[in-house]
């Protein structure tokens, strides 16, 4: 099993990428409007939903990027003794 600190350090290694995946998804979206404006892709309604589509998943890689994180940052409660087992000091 990973310790607290191979754990954090995966968090923290996410914080880093998922910025990162999601400015190259705003550029996709971004790129997809762009065609759309210039009215020179063709079906516009199919891009005006692939973009929504991209912006959802965005959206979706956000929120969870932000639960696993805030989730990570709590802190860990205590184990629960073991039956027959007393806690404290001096045990």
């Amino acid at each position: 099993m990973a310790n607290f600190e191979e754990l954090k350090a995966e968090v923290e290694g996410l914080k880093q990428v998922v910025p990162s995946v999601i400015a190259i998804i705003e550029g996709i979206a971004a790129k997809i409007d762009a065609a759309v404006a210039a009215n020179d892709a063709g079906d516009n309604s199919q891009l005006a939903t692939l973009s929504a589509d991209v912006r959802a998943q965005k959206d979706a890689l956000a929120a969870a990027a932000a639960a696993n994180t805030s989730a990570a940052n709590e802190p860990t409660p205590p184990a629960e003794p073991e039956p027959g087992e007393t806690s404290g000091p001096g045990k």
